[in-house]
């Protein structure tokens, strides 16, 4: 039996479109990275690379939410932000990333600001 070719109607990138489409809504109907991964069956580092990849190619897909640190490293950053210790002190002390610090800082300032506002 003759494989079909594409002069018989057989296209195979339309095969690859339909695993992109796929992939797009398994990564839009995910709660979380972990949950995208499972689902498509790769490693969370793969299954970030194909979201990113497919971004690049025009497909929207939504941004997953960050996870909180396991070891409780978010909630000594926050204590040790409010206590006011400088922002290269925490990075040396936790081996956190500035950026994340930074990231943690602005979220604290603004739920502080909401505070305020708020009277509480």
């Amino acid at each position: 039996m003759a494989t079909p070719t594409r002069g018989q109607g057989f296209d195979p990138g339309s095969r690859w479109a339909e695993a992109r489409e796929a992939f797009a809504a398994l990564w839009n109907a995910a709660p979380d990275l972990g949950a995208a991964a499972e689902a498509a069956g790769r490693s969370e580092s793969a299954t970030r690379a194909r979201a990113t990849w497919l971004r690049q190619q025009g497909y929207r897909l939504k941004r997953m939410p960050t996870r909180p640190h396991a070891d409780g490293t978010t909630r000594r950053i926050e204590r040790l932000l409010r206590q006011g210790v400088p922002v290269p002190v925490i990075v040396r002390r936790l081996k956190v990333s500035k950026q994340y610090l930074y990231r943690l800082r602005k979220r604290l300032d603004a739920e502080h600001g909401q505070a305020e506002a708020t009277g509480h």
